[in-house]
């Protein structure tokens, strides 16, 4: 396993690489960047409200540019900030109802990038991949 380090990072880069330009695409005619869709996203399937540093950690983002994207998407009217009932200082993440439909159409997009990796996959293949890039991520954090 020479070397694997160098490999697996070129290789996880250039998937990433290519899974972000296909989902731009995806969602360009929903007027959202990839970075957007992240965040609304994961306001969308949360059961909590997050506060904005909480959103930040949540989607590996740096603070001011979850607070940019914030900005974009609140003004756009898909998501808000309400004020939190423990902290004055301290804003509540939640998603409109416009919010929802527009997550509602762009799982739809979405959808069909996953159908096009389901081709080259099985779900069991797919799942296991999954679970591996999970223990991938564990061992780096802990500092493996």
């Amino acid at each position: 396993m020479s070397n694997y380090r160098n490999k697996l990072n070129s290789q996880i880069y250039r998937i990433n690489k290519i899974l972000r330009v296909q989902t731009q695409d995806a969602l360009r005619p929903f007027g959202i960047t990839t970075d957007q869709w992240i965040v609304l996203n994961k306001v969308y399937n949360s059961e909590v409200l997050y506060s904005q540093r909480e959103l930040a950690r949540a989607c590996f983002k740096e603070s001011a540019a979850i607070m940019r994207i914030i900005d974009i998407l609140e003004n756009k009217g898909l998501l808000q900030r309400k004020d939190s009932p423990s902290d004055r200082r301290v804003y509540l993440i939640s998603i409109t109802k416009e919010g929802e439909l527009l997550c509602e159409k762009c799982f739809e997009a979405v959808q069909a990038l996953e159908e096009h990796v389901a081709l080259t996959f099985s779900k069991e293949e797919l799942e296991e991949f999954v679970e591996l890039l999970a223990k991938l991520e564990e061992g780096l954090a802990s500092g493996a």
